[in-house]
């Protein structure tokens, strides 16, 4: 077997890749890009017979594209690992995906969805997403724009399209600032003082370490949040296709999800029997209603277009 394997994605998984190495002895040499350049990298050398990635790791819009599933293997890996996700995600992935998609990918990481305010400048615990919209937040709430498609479309799982847009429209004109920035950027905003919350950040990247370090600030504990879903898929002209099977398989087991979760601050696991690695977070969201995001593109696109209408993201 190979002693290397390599990982096209949109983000480093060293929690991941320590482990796997560790225990198998097979170095991770992992090529990252932000958002989809990594999967467009990934296809155009595919494309061009430069078969270079053994493994691709991105969001589900991403994977579900009719003309990048061609380019992954069968790994046929969905119904002998799907009693390890939580429900709410077998059902999703299973009335999203196809057949074919499903032989051919497996999701095996995750991302809640959430907001960060100041615990210090708050009188009371916010505890509902309405709680955002109160008037003593006006331009004091910031919100990464890549970020608010995924935060429209949380919304509509519990809200009417009416009553989403209304929230959207009613957060514009508080005066939040929307920016493309790394969500982190939003929580130091809160920590240094020039905001009061943070809307739609990552909780594993943008919350957890700030609570790790003891900032003052606390996630938002509405009833209900989302969570991005990213599957990993091996390419049909892998050069280390064994050791790709056995990074696919490290990165979805107990093992591997637990390395996952206890990396730096914490991180969700995708797995329902390991708990997310931050006990605070693990703590906010344990009463939630966590709705996974594995989307199709031509759904994404329609609720970019939505979000885009709604706020002033230019």
């Amino acid at each position: 077997m190979a002693d290397t394997v390599v990982y096209y994605g949109s983000t480093s998984r060293p929690g991941f890749f320590e482990a796997f190495e560790e225990e198998t002895g097979i170095t991770v040499n992992a090529v990252t890009a932000p958002g989809y350049q990594s999967v467009s990298r990934f296809q155009t050398e595919e494309s061009n017979g430069n078969h270079s990635a053994d493994v691709l790791n991105s969001v589900s819009q991403v994977f579900l594209r009719d003309d990048l599933v061609p380019y992954f293997a069968e790994i046929n890996m969905w119904e002998e690992y799907k009693d390890v996700y939580p429900q709410a995600l077998v059902d999703k992935v299973e009335n999203t995906a196809t057949e074919n998609e499903r032989s051919k990918m497996l999701p095996v990481t995750t991302n809640n969805y959430m907001a960060a305010y100041s615990t210090s400048r708050t009188d009371s615990p916010l505890e509902s997403w309405d709680g955002i919209l109160q008037s003593q937040f006006e331009d004091s709430v910031g919100a990464p724009t890549f970020t608010m498609s995924s935060m429209y479309w949380i919304m509509r799982q519990e809200m009417s399209e009416e009553d989403a847009d209304q929230y959207f429209t009613d957060l514009a004109n508080l005066g939040t600032q929307f920016a493309g920035q790394s969500t982190s950027a939003f929580t130091e905003a809160i920590v240094s003082g020039q905001s009061d919350v943070a809307f739609g950040v990552a909780a594993s990247t943008a919350i957890a370490p700030f609570l790790e370090d003891g900032a003052p600030i606390a996630p938002v504990t509405p009833d209900w949040t989302g969570s991005t879903v990213s599957p990993i898929a091996i390419s049909k002209n892998a050069p280390h296709p064994e050791a790709a099977q056995r990074l696919v398989e490290f990165m979805i087991s107990e093992q591997g999800q637990k390395a996952n979760a206890n990396y730096g601050a914490g991180r969700a696991a995708i797995r329902a029997d390991v708990p997310h690695g931050n006990k605070q977070i693990r703590e906010a969201i344990s009463d939630m209603d966590v709705y996974p995001m594995f989307v199709t593109p031509e759904t994404k696109d329609r609720v970019i277009e939505k979000a885009n209408s709604l706020l002033p993201l230019s």
